[in-house]
């Protein structure tokens, strides 16, 4: 995750000038990656300051979480959780009334979280670098014709699989590019090659490099539907900057 994205969003879309933002996060590695960043773009973009807190993998009482930030009176909450932590989290925001706006990252910003939430999503806003199912974009169109063609019955799918797809299109881009003596090497090299990858609406732009083993780059800003438990894009897709 790019912590630079995040606070361009809510210092530059939402013109929000020096705010204090608190970072709820899950105790995992990818959680403590991004509080870094998160720390590291709260100076670059002049914020008074950063409050964090951790949201326990499997919680289903966020009292306490919910409390201290009533206390500190943030301007935005930035969220790195999945569903279920970031559910209970919202519940127990609701019902303390706790009504600043939330930032979910990736994997929290997902319809599941909005569904399971229900009304307590109703602050939500989020970034996720894939779209959603029922997009209408090219290549949103032939992901849901090819799969209702092997799996008639499958209904629609998460963003884990959308992800998924995704990984099997660099798979298959990377051999075509590695050419007729396919080994390890040459594969990698197939990869690297990857440049300007369009997806068709998948997801942003994909590009690989010998020194960028990264290939997303670019998300979008998603708002919650709770009537309809859907995530409406706000945005385009963007890359942070310097990256």
């Amino acid at each position: 995750m790019k912590g630079s994205i995040i606070i361009l969003g809510t210092c530059d879309d939402l013109k929000t000038e020096s705010p204090l933002i608190s970072f709820a996060s899950a105790d995992v590695g990818s959680g403590k990656i991004c509080r870094d960043l998160v720390r590291q773009e709260a100076k670059v973009h002049n914020a008074r300051g950063v409050f964090e807190i951790t949201l326990p993998l499997g919680a289903a009482d966020c009292t306490t979480q919910v409390i201290s930030l009533k206390k500190r009176k943030p301007d935005y909450v930035i969220i790195y959780g999945f569903p279920a932590n970031t559910t209970a989290f919202f519940r127990d925001a609701m019902r303390l009334g706790l009504s600043t706006p939330f930032i979910v990252l990736q994997y929290g910003c997902v319809e599941s979280t909005v569904r399971i939430a229900g009304k307590s999503a109703q602050n939500m806003t989020g970034l996720n670098c894939f779209s959603s199912w029922d997009e209408e974009s090219q290549g949103m169109k032939k992901m849901r014709e090819i799969t209702y063609r092997y799996h008639p019955d499958s209904g629609r799918r998460d963003r884990n699989y959308i992800q998924g797809w995704m990984l099997g299109f660099l798979i298959g881009e990377g051999l075509k590019n590695a050419g007729k003596d396919l080994n390890r090497e040459a594969f990698v090299k197939g990869l690297e090659a990857i440049n300007n990858f369009d997806t068709k609406g998948i997801c942003g732009i994909m590009d690989y490099g010998p020194d960028d083993h990264k290939p997303i780059d670019y998300s979008r800003f998603y708002k919650a539907d709770t009537e309809r438990g859907r995530l409406i894009p706000i945005t385009d897709w963007r890359k942070p900057k310097g990256s």
